[in-house]
């Protein structure tokens, strides 16, 4: 009996360890793609009503000059048939699904003259959120200039977990750059598996004490 207990709490700590940190630098996709599910382990997409595609690959250039492919959206967020121009134009918010309950996600964001925030969801439940994120210098490349933050939520081996986080788009008078998207591949066992095993687990214990008496 006790074997069939360890081997229930094993299998829990098994499915809950953290895993490595999966990177994703948006190389790949040629520019000007649409990105949803062209990275294993996440779909990307823009909120809103009426959905509109995107977001898009960008290409920017480093501060060496070097070209770099960059999640970017730009116009894709502006409501089609709305002047992008327009004074607090109606932009969608981007989301990021994972296919497994993680622990730790972080973005850098390289066009964050305006706040960008970030907010952890498990299911539809705030988890946690963060608004600007850690300032990480100033990019100084011969495309773009400006400051760069560092979105993050959660900690690798941490207790917050999270399976979707969703980027508040704010600027009104530019595309917003991502790059460098970062989370763990830690999942949980669903709900319905460990129910199943309890259930399991209580009939041999039944099963156990009828024998025993």
């Amino acid at each position: 009996m006790v074997r069939w207990v360890l081997s229930f709490l094993l299998f829990l700590a098994a499915g809950s360890a953290s895993a490595a940190i999966i990177s994703i630098d948006f190389s790949g996709p040629g520019v000007g793609d649409i990105v949803t599910t062209q990275f294993p382990g996440v779909d990307i997409s823009l909120l809103g009503s009426p959905p509109i595609p995107g977001p898009r690959i960008y290409l920017l250039q480093d501060t060496s000059g070097n070209p770099v492919d960059v999640l970017g959206a730009s116009g894709n967020a502006i409501t089609p048939g709305d002047n992008v121009g327009a004074v607090n134009p109606p932009f969608f918010d981007m989301q990021f699904r994972f296919e497994g309950t993680i622990d730790y996600f972080s973005l850098l964001v390289l066009d964050a003259e305006e706040s960008v925030s970030a907010t952890g969801y498990l299911g539809n439940n705030a988890v946690q959120s963060v608004v600007q994120g850690t300032f990480m210098g100033f990019h100084s490349g011969p495309v773009f200039n400006g400051p760069v933050y560092l979105l993050e939520l959660g900690a690798i081996g941490g207790s917050a977990f999270f399976n979707r986080v969703v980027v508040d788009l704010t600027e009104a008078d530019g595309p917003e750059l991502f790059d460098n998207l970062q989370f763990s591949s830690r999942r949980l066992p669903e709900p319905a598996t460990v129910a199943l095993l309890s259930v399991a687990l209580a009939s041999l214990v039944l099963a156990r004490r009828r024998r025993l008496y």
